[in-house]
């Protein structure tokens, strides 16, 4: 079993001082950008940076550990054999780029395909969701206690992409006009967090990157949501594919009233 207190206190100061290198770039505007796939896949010198800052520390810390991350392709794995981190060296570059506000770093650590540790570190409000699997979900120290754990459809707020309420991607976005509100930020780490803390009830989307979901997917689970593909199967998290994170009774409506339907 790895040392979940050693590893946290290793974390926890690491984010803050990758945290520090993100905002000293963007204060000085020294980053670069650039395109991946296109104009809207962007990728920029600090994502590189942070990512270089984390493999440099598990090479020197954790060496037999290893990193699945965005940027570099010599960190992409297939298997959970051992003990392996998946970070998001900057979750929301388009928001870091555009808006200096709504990215995070996105960090989740699994041994042999369990989760234990979770983090997504919201860097501009300096806000930390953390999770040690056993002990619950945590903001800056604070227990999560979801304020309306099961509401119902019309009660909820939901976050989904904008290609879903174009679309109407499998009557979600009718699904959408009858909720509460209907909500978007464009960062995947921080609409999790917001369904895991109650803030929202349940975000979709249709493609998403390990990366993306894996410290979001041990929250879910360690608070006991509904986590699943938007087809309702199961989610390999070292797979991309769509997202659906719900309270039980939204998740529920959702899949069945809609989707399935469509």
């Amino acid at each position: 079993m790895i040392e979940q207190l050693e590893i946290d206190r290793s974390v926890r100061q690491w984010l803050n001082e990758a945290a520090d290198l993100i905002q000293t770039e963007l204060k000085m505007a020294r980053y670069q950008v650039s395109q991946k796939t296109g104009p809207t896949d962007l990728v920029t010198t600090v994502d590189q940076q942070i990512e270089v800052f984390f493999a440099d520390k598990l090479a020197t810390f954790y060496p037999t550990h290893q990193l699945v991350a965005e940027e570099d392709p010599t960190h992409k794995h297939q298997t959970f054999s051992g003990v392996t981190w998946i970070l998001d060296p900057i979750d929301g570059t388009l928001n870091f780029i555009q808006q200096q506000a709504d990215y995070a770093i996105s960090l989740a650590i699994f041994e042999d395909g369990v989760g234990q540790l979770a983090y997504i570190f919201d860097v501009e409000r300096r806000t930390l969701y953390s999770c040690k699997v056993g002990e619950g979900v945590f903001v800056d120290g604070v227990q999560v206690e979801r304020r309306r754990p099961n509401p119902s459809l019309a009660e909820s707020t939901l976050i989904m992409n904008f290609g879903i309420i174009a679309a109407n991607y499998l009557g979600l976005a009718t699904a959408g006009a009858q909720a509460r509100s209907v909500r978007l930020y464009g960062v995947a780490s921080l609409e999790m967090a917001a369904v895991i803390t109650g803030r929202a009830d349940a975000y979709l989307s249709r493609h998403l990157m390990p990366w993306d979901i894996a410290a979001g997917f041990i929250m879910a689970n360690e608070l006991g949501l509904k986590i699943s593909r938007i087809d309702g199967t199961e989610i390999n998290v070292l797979k991309s594919g769509s997202l659906l994170i719900a309270s039980e009774q939204v998740h529920e409506t959702l899949l069945h009233d809609f989707i399935m339907k469509n």
